[in-house]
């Protein structure tokens, strides 16, 4: 797994606003750190898969790579 990727997806999507953290992991800024970015975003895509099926998890992650490709273009 590429998890700097899935750190990028975790940003995009604005996974960080909904990390519950400690007042001290507060602080730290620890929502913006890249470990738990990736492990939400790993979270967030199994969940999918579970719930979804692999074709819906699979165009997902196509949609978001494609979004994030025309954003840095720009």
């Amino acid at each position: 797994t590429n998890t700097y990727a899935l750190y990028q997806i975790g940003k995009a999507l604005e996974f960080d606003k909904y990390i519950v953290v400690s007042k001290y992991e507060e602080t730290i800024n620890s929502r913006n750190n890249q470990s738990n970015l990736e492990d939400v975003t790993e979270a967030f895509l199994g969940a999918l898969m579970t719930d979804l099926g692999e074709e819906v998890t699979e165009q997902f992650i196509i949609n978001i790579f494609e979004n994030l490709v025309i954003i840095s273009e720009n």
